[in-house]
């Protein structure tokens, strides 16, 4: 496989237009990701306003823990697909990039994440295969030929 980093497909970079979701607007895919870990409305709006790195680093407090939601494992795949089909709507600048890139896209990292990604670490190269789902979601809708529109989902 083919080592392509391509910084714009991170949820880290902003949605071309901020994202309106149940009331709350958020800026970057990973503040909606990680927001959606909670059924909390309040928790929701405060880490919408966060970096995308601090709303990541907001879950690795132990106290916050105990507002994680009951069902995120079994929800957190079709929340990332989700909210990357919205920063990769039909006729967005992210889109048109999409469209454009050829081979395999690979959500490398080096935070041990063989889940979303691929860890580039001595540790997981040797010891794990990374799922690297991020990645595929990408390459399913830059194969697909036609974007449908979002349906309503609530998480």
């Amino acid at each position: 496989m083919q080592r392509l980093i391509r910084n714009w497909f991170s949820n880290f970079e902003p949605f071309e237009f901020p994202y309106k979701y149940q009331g709350i607007t958020y800026k970057y895919p990973e503040t909606f990701y990680q927001a959606m870990k909670t059924t909390e409305p309040m928790i929701r709006e405060m880490i919408a306003k966060l970096k995308p790195w601090e709303a990541k680093k907001f879950w690795k407090l132990q106290h916050n823990k105990e507002l994680l939601r009951k069902n995120w494992r079994k929800i957190s795949l079709p929340v990332v697909d989700y909210i990357i089909r919205v920063k990769f709507q039909q006729d967005t600048k992210w889109y048109m990039k999409l469209k454009r890139s050829k081979g395999d896209i690979v959500e490398w990292n080096n935070w041990h994440d063989n889940f979303y990604g691929v860890c580039i670490c001595a540790s997981c190269e040797r010891n794990h295969h990374g799922e690297n789902n991020v990645g595929l979601i990408l390459m399913k809708i830059r194969d697909e030929p036609y974007i449908e529109p979002l349906k309503n989902i609530f998480f």
